[in-house]
């Protein structure tokens, strides 16, 4: 199973259509990410892990290092899809970025 992204309110109602991962390949992208991010590393494959519109800018950043560094075209585009669907959160006031695991 994958890692679902939401962009949620503070209230946690959806203000767009869902980030699915039905293939799984962006727990696959996170076993690359450092030990040491800021963000990535606290993102759980088992359960939900919310990040605030002020952190979505490292989170972006951290994802960008990482497909910087994937050469793999599948898990590159799979990146660049997350952080395309992320980017809609900086548009947005009190909105989350929402990662759903198992």
């Amino acid at each position: 199973m994958g890692i679902n992204v939401y962009l949620t309110t503070n209230m946690g109602a959806p203000v767009a259509e869902p980030w699915l991962d039905p293939g799984g390949v962006l727990p696959r992208v996170l076993e690359r990410a450092p030990r040491d991010s800021h963000c990535l590393q606290f993102i759980d494959p088992y359960g939900d892990t919310i990040f605030n519109r002020l952190q979505v800018s490292t989170l972006i950043a951290e994802f960008e290092a990482l497909r910087a560094d994937v050469l793999d075209p599948e898990l590159h585009a799979h990146i660049g899809s997350v952080i395309a669907y992320i980017q809609m959160v900086r548009a947005l006031v009190s909105q989350y970025v929402k990662f759903v695991g198992d």
